[in-house]
């Protein structure tokens, strides 16, 4: 184990300057933001049907449609892949 040249040095409580105080406390507030604004954005998707990180429910007709045919060819075309790499 490391000690430095005073071993009372780990001990005492951080000294910031004002400015690195301001900057503290703007920091904790914007990630009590982000925090906040995730959370509100989880409880808003509970319940509503996603495809690759995308919300169907707030798509139109035609593009849930694009989507779900675009999913299915490409898991069938994996499938397939790999069915004629192992099988065939």
């Amino acid at each position: 184990m490391w000690k430095g040249e005073n071993p009372e040095e780990g001990k005492r409580p951080v000294e910031l300057t004002p400015t690195e105080q301001m900057m503290t406390n703007d920091v904790e507030e914007l990630s009590e933001d982000m925090r906040r604004e995730s959370e509100e954005e989880v409880r808003a998707s509970l319940g509503k049907t996603q495809l690759a990180f995308m919300d169907l429910e707030n798509m139109s007709n035609n593009a849930k449609i694009a989507c779900i045919l675009a999913a299915t060819l490409f898991f069938s075309s994996v499938a397939y892949f790999f069915y004629q790499t192992l099988f065939v």
